[in-house]
């Protein structure tokens, strides 16, 4: 039996207490979309749901609390021509979906990155911060750093990977599938003003957010690094993956954790010897970091916790923004070009009146 709709959006649920129909709801909005609901775990019959054809209830009973096989489930399940990914405790902007179709079949593109927005803030990160619209490049665009693979896609380019959602893990399924993704040499487009896929925060923990163990929150870390596939990837787009690996995660890590007693025994072993794995297959991996980033990044290759802990407090406005290297202004990830492509990437949308259709309420 062919698909009910030409947009099937995976939604994956865990507890009964999610706010599923929130998110439901906002699939259903646009009238060629149905959701895939995968409960996980959990008796389907305790689910609120909208009572509506376009709904598909799929059981998932494997791997409880690790949501890579409820992915997997959710994306074999799906039959339609254009699939996407939903969080239960998310939802789309009115107007997301439809305009998502919609760039899909003008530009004819495989992907349409979808924007980001936190629910109850204005303001949007611009997550990839490029100036180009379609045709983007991993490398070039800073495709890398948004590792959440949100958006709407053709569903042979998904279910086409060597690899699938990372399963038995607790956290990062999705390091290895969009990093594959994105380095396939499929056309991806994005468009930063249309409506957006928000984030929302109910109170109640997500099943990636819990604290644990390093080796055991960050296996899906170390598993990215040893993948055949992805040591395969084209070098310059290797190096781009291993410079936002080391600049969100494993400093990103550092960050998060100030103060001694924030690090377990084993923590900080782990990921130093994650540290030296990346570098050791990418010597210039820190080529474009600030001064203070290059002194954790020393002191976590040197598995020295004390030295990374005073050198992410330093206090120095130059320490922080200053390249460390000659060279760093002219990497493409320096921190400048970051913010630059930023401010472009507004003043198309102010000045160019194509892209800029949808701050007008209307989709081109």
């Amino acid at each position: 039996m062919p698909p009910t709709s030409e947009i099937e959006i995976i939604v994956r649920v865990h507890r009964s207490d999610r706010p599923l129909r929130r998110a439901v709801e906002s699939i259903l909005a646009y009238p060629a979309a149905g959701a895939v609901v995968v409960a996980h775990g959990i008796d389907p019959a305790e689910l609120d749901l909208p009572d509506d054809p376009r709904v598909r209830i799929v059981r998932c009973d494997e791997g409880v609390g690790f949501s890579g096989f409820a992915s997997n489930a959710g994306m074999d399940a799906c039959e339609a021509e254009f699939i996407g990914l939903l969080d239960s405790d998310d939802f789309f902007e009115p107007g997301a979906l439809a305009a998502l179709h919609a760039r899909i079949m003008q530009t004819g593109a495989d992907g349409v990155i979808i924007p980001l927005a936190f629910e109850g803030e204005a303001e949007r990160t611009r997550n990839p911060a490029t100036i180009r619209r379609t045709r983007l490049d991993p490398a070039r665009d800073r495709l890398y750093f948004r590792t959440v693979p949100a958006g709407l896609y053709r569903r042979e380019t998904w279910q086409g990977l060597p690899v699938r959602f990372e399963e038995g893990v607790p956290a990062g399924v999705d390091q290895k599938f969009s990093a594959l993704l994105y380095s396939s040499g499929i056309r991806i487009a994005h468009f930063p003003r249309d409506p957006a896929y928000v984030m929302c925060d109910d109170g109640k923990p997500r099943v990636t957010t819990i604290t644990r163990p390093l080796a055991e929150h960050a296996e899906a870390w170390r598993r990215l690094w040893y993948d055949e596939h992805v040591l395969a990837i084209r070098r310059r787009h290797r190096r781009a993956l291993a410079e936002k690996f080391a600049q969100v995660h494993l400093l990103g890590m550092v960050a998060v954790r100030p103060n001694q007693s924030d690090w377990r025994e084993g923590d900080f072993e782990f990921l130093s010897q994650l540290a030296q794995r990346v570098s050791s297959l990418e010597p210039a991996v820190d080529r474009s970091f600030t001064r203070v980033r290059q002194n954790v990044w020393d002191a976590v290759l040197g598995a020295d916790l004390d030295r990374a802990l005073d050198a992410q407090r330093s206090s120095s406005y130059l320490d922080w923004r200053l390249p460390a290297h000659v060279t760093g202004p002219l990497q493409r990830n320096f921190w400048l070009r970051v913010r630059l492509d930023g401010v472009l990437s507004r003043a198309r949308d102010r000045f160019d009146p194509v892209w800029s259709a949808t701050r007008r309420g209307s989709t081109p």
